[in-house]
């Protein structure tokens, strides 16, 4: 760090600011000439500070909206899953000391953990056509298996996949599926 400042110090040291006074058709106007180590101190700054502000810019999303949940960090609580163990025990954590309903961070992404029941079914069933893109990182997946699967699609495909699949799970027919689910079970345990 001592080398860092004594670098800075040096480049700034070497040359003065230049203030010109230059005649224009309406006046005078100054222009201000910095030296090269001025101006890259300055490009630094600003990188820095704007880098700063586009990373916590989202960070006051859940508290405008009134719902609990950890200060951001700079890293979206990274370092806090990876103290906790596992995603599941910090979830687990998060549910013990906020509530059912939190407000976390992925990078600079708002993200609910939702473990109350009802809001969930609420959610995913009868409000349903109101979340449609659940994840904005629909590129991730590269196998077409899981670019297809319900998770990962998005906007008027995820309509229409969802519509066909919701006639499927219905109360009485995942009880009819039980008696197949306990043979393909005992066949996989035997």
């Amino acid at each position: 760090m001592d080398r860092l400042w004594s670098t800075m110090e040096r480049l700034l040291s070497q040359e003065t600011v230049d203030i010109i006074k230059e005649k224009t058709g309406e006046g005078y106007k100054l222009v201000v000439e910095l030296p090269t180590g001025y101006k890259l101190v300055l490009v630094g700054v600003g990188a820095i500070v704007g880098l700063h502000w586009y990373a916590t810019s989202t960070h006051g999303f859940f508290k405008k909206l009134g719902i609990p949940g950890p200060k951001p960090s700079l890293f979206g609580g990274l370092r806090d899953v990876k103290k906790s163990g596992s995603i599941t025990n910090y979830d687990q954590l998060m549910i013990k000391k906020y509530g059912k309903v939190v407000g976390l961070f992925m990078m600079r992404q708002p993200v609910y953990l939702i473990a109350d029941i009802d809001m969930m079914k609420q959610i995913t069933v009868k409000e349903f056509p109101s979340f449609i893109n659940r994840s904005s990182n629909t590129n991730f997946p590269r196998d077409p298996l899981f670019r297809n699967s319900l998770i990962f699609l998005v906007d008027d495909h995820w309509k229409f996949i969802r519509g066909i699949l919701s006639p499927t799970f219905t109360g009485g027919r995942m009880k009819e599926m039980i008696p197949l689910m306990q043979k393909c079970m005992e066949s996989l345990v035997t």
